[in-house]
């Protein structure tokens, strides 16, 4: 079955988190499955488990069918792109390229990354952005990854001076980390949902 996920499948990746007592141990893996053979994306959002444990699972090459996986790995990249690249002055031509489709090659990428991260450290969002569509030859979980540090390295950049202090800039960070995981899942139904049209 396409974009299914089975209990032997998530087994023979080695997830964290199995043993005795912790959330993916053979107890608690079997409520989730409860007795079904597979679980779609829609199944693992509705069981409530963590946003970044959803991407986990979806982003092996295995799980989803490769037209859904690539569609998903490009929907997030161009998120991440217009939430950080766009805006960034160091790395603006390049994220138009890659966004019309003229110019998505890993190299160009790089030089984007590198051009943003060298103008200054509240740049650094916008290189990641951009590494998140060179990370795209490296599988998908490092986009999904290099999407959430984007997520991470703005906000704490965009607040650290604000709030007067690491630790709430970094709480504040930490919060837009998580609603990049959610946004991430929210891309994959979107995709899932578009492809079963």
């Amino acid at each position: 079955m396409e974009n299914t996920i089975t209990r032997d499948q998530i087994l023979s990746w080695g997830p964290c988190c199995r043993e005795l007592g912790e959330k993916y141990d053979d107890k608690h893996l079997e409520a989730l499955f409860a007795g079904r053979e597979a679980l779609t994306p829609e199944d693992t959002v509705a069981l409530g488990i963590p946003s970044a444990d959803v991407v986990w699972v979806w982003a092996s090459p295995v799980a989803l069918s490769p037209d859904v996986l690539r569609r998903w790995v490009e929907k997030t990249t161009e998120r991440a792109i217009r939430l950080y690249a766009i805006p960034c002055a160091a790395t603006r031509a390049w994220a138009n390229r890659w966004l019309s489709g003229e110019d998505r090659c890993y190299e160009s990428a790089c030089d984007a990354a590198n051009d943003a991260a060298a103008t200054s450290i509240a740049a650094y969002a916008c290189s990641v952005a951009a590494c998140a569509a060179a990370a795209a030859h490296g599988g998908a979980y490092a986009v999904f990854n290099e999407d959430n540090d984007a997520a991470y390295t703005a906000a704490h950049g965009g607040t650290v001076g604000s709030v007067g202090s690491w630790r709430a800039a970094g709480d504040i960070a930490r919060a837009a980390s998580a609603a990049a995981r959610k946004a991430q899942v929210a891309d994959l139904l979107a995709v899932v949902e578009e492809a079963s049209q």
